[in-house]
């Protein structure tokens, strides 16, 4: 690239009208592009802006009234002329692209430039052409009261994206194309054909599944459908062998239980019968140490004779 004799560091900005103060970076930093001729160096930067889409039809202008041009910018149609515009930051100019000399370019060789695309060609001068353009072309052409996109529209859009990619793209939710007709719909009109050829955009493809159509596609998709299905009953074997385990531990807990309940219940049946035993032991010897009368306590009694309480008379 830096050996050919046209060599320029692009920094690529969009405007929407001439006059915008700021443009908006169509690519994060600088792109090297190269030539050794001037038409090729100029071919280069078109293809470039062409590639990043940020290109949309010219706009006419006639006083108040605006209208699209037929011609539709590609790379084979150059229209850099209308759409670009190069800044010099070392002198401080503007050029046209086929305007720049080629001494200016050996110049500026191996140097940063800005590179203004207009995005609606220079034709779009000032805001309030802008604001035009927007009224009669930008907005989707058919609203209803509450300012949402007609559901005529829509219903349309849904129908050709459906015949364009239905063969190919399936949704297992309605709603799907819906979201992707709307997405078109609030686009500016003369994009939508576009749009409804283009593959869906990155926040609906999601909602979009290919369908398969070669005996490849259809085999290497069920040996993946039958790894992951014995994934899934591996997976599920392994939590039944935990659970086996855990059961497993569970009843040797419970056996050890009972074990122990048994010996339990042997002891206390064992301490039963021998309080049973001590019980009558005891009475036996209770019955045994009863108090008998002697010839001594007969003969004490006979002695003992019954007296005038004297004590306690008034």
């Amino acid at each position: 690239m830096e050996s050919q004799l046209y060599y320029l560091k692009c920094k690529f900005y969009k405007k929407n009208f001439v006059s915008q103060r700021n443009g908006v970076p169509i690519y994060t930093g600088a792109k090297d592009i190269g030539s050794g001729d001037l038409t090729e160096l100029l071919d280069n930067i078109w293809k470039t802006i062409v590639d990043s889409g940020c290109l949309e039809r010219e706009v006419i202008v006639e006083g108040e009234n605006v209208a699209w041009s037929a011609d539709v910018p590609d790379i084979a149609n150059n229209q850099i002329d209308k759409f670009v515009q190069i800044f010099d930051p070392k002198g401080r100019r503007n050029h046209t692209p086929t305007g720049i000399s080629t001494d200016l370019l050996v110049s500026l060789r191996s140097k940063e430039v800005d590179v203004v695309v207009f995005v609606y060609t220079r034709n779009v001068a000032t805001n309030g052409i802008f604001n035009i353009v927007k009224k009669q072309l930008l907005d989707p052409a058919v609203r209803d009261r509450s300012t949402a996109v007609a559901n005529e529209l829509i219903d349309e859009i849904i129908g050709k994206l459906k015949s364009a990619h239905s063969h190919h793209l399936t949704t297992p939710q309605p709603i799907g194309w819906r979201i992707w007709a709307t997405f078109i719909a609030a686009k500016p009109t003369h994009a939508h054909e576009q749009l409804i050829r283009d593959s869906p955009p990155d926040h609906v493809v999601v909602l979009f599944r290919n369908i398969v159509t070669s005996e490849a596609e259809i085999l290497s998709n069920a040996q993946q459908g039958l790894r992951l299905a014995r994934n899934v009953n591996g997976m599920q074997r392994t939590s039944l062998h935990g659970i086996r385990l855990r059961v497993q531990q569970l009843q040797s807990i419970i056996n050890s239980c009972q074990r122990e309940v048994e010996s339990l219940m042997t002891h206390l049946e064992y301490l039963e019968q021998q309080a049973e035993r001590e019980e009558s032991l005891l009475c036996d010897m209770n019955n045994a140490v009863q108090p008998m009368e002697s010839t001594f306590s007969l003969d004490t009694a006979e002695l003992v004779t019954d007296c005038e309480d004297i004590d306690h008379m008034n």
